[in-house]
């Protein structure tokens, strides 16, 4: 007889167990867990780890998210390789550190992108000294410019790759201006000088081979 009570007591225990784990738990008030948290697993890996199928794809639904933060109003949402908001999203850090985009494996890590607390971009530039440093090559699209602006944040130059109508292309240096202006090609003569340069006040072609 007490064998028999014993056998049920087991399997109560082992029923009263599977819904624990399979049923929702919400807790009120501060609570403190020593130890690794499982949603979706029984072996947590992690000090909080969620496992779930799928993926949000794209598209704000928070039924098909990971993870939901809300305050009723601004909302957001992760799987394991989205995030989204239905707000303005903000990434930052403090005032005087860095942000960082980079490659990561399991020994080490490479960095992309970094956004220096002074505001400076650097694409495979770890200190980067211009608002963008780039440590490789840069691609215009066609008749596109990149645009300079002045003081009174008008364009002021342009430099872009643009079609002519003979069908060659021509790279163009232009000085966008209601002012008299020129725009000037200048050959370095040391670090941060000037040496020569070619100035064009006025419309200026070359055809053909030009040897100096």
């Amino acid at each position: 007889m007490k064998i028999k009570n014993k056998y049920l007591l087991t399997v109560l225990i082992a029923i009263l167990a599977v819904h624990l784990v399979s049923a929702q738990w919400s807790v009120t008030g501060d609570y403190t867990i020593s130890g690794k948290v499982g949603i979706g697993t029984l072996t947590p890996e992690a000090k909080f780890e969620i496992q779930s199928s799928g993926t949000i794809g794209g598209i704000f639904d928070p039924s098909l998210a990971f993870f939901k933060i809300t305050d009723g109003t601004t909302t957001l949402i992760a799987d394991g390789n989205e995030i989204h908001s239905n707000q303005s999203l903000v990434f930052g850090s403090s005032y005087t550190r860095d942000f960082k985009f980079r490659n990561v494996n399991g020994t080490g890590f490479q960095d992309l992108l970094i956004i220096k607390s002074t505001g400076n971009v650097g694409i495979g530039i770890e200190t980067p000294e211009e608002k963008l440093e780039v440590d490789g090559n840069v691609q215009i699209g066609y008749n596109q410019f990149l645009k300079g602006r002045r003081v009174d944040n008008m364009i002021s130059n342009l430099i872009g790759y643009i079609p002519h109508e003979s069908g060659h292309h021509v790279l163009a240096f232009s000085e966008y201006s209601s002012i008299l202006s020129e725009v000037r090609i200048y050959t370095p003569s040391g670090y941060l000088s000037r040496g020569k340069h070619l100035t064009v006040t006025k419309g200026l072609c070359f055809s053909g081979t030009m040897e100096t």
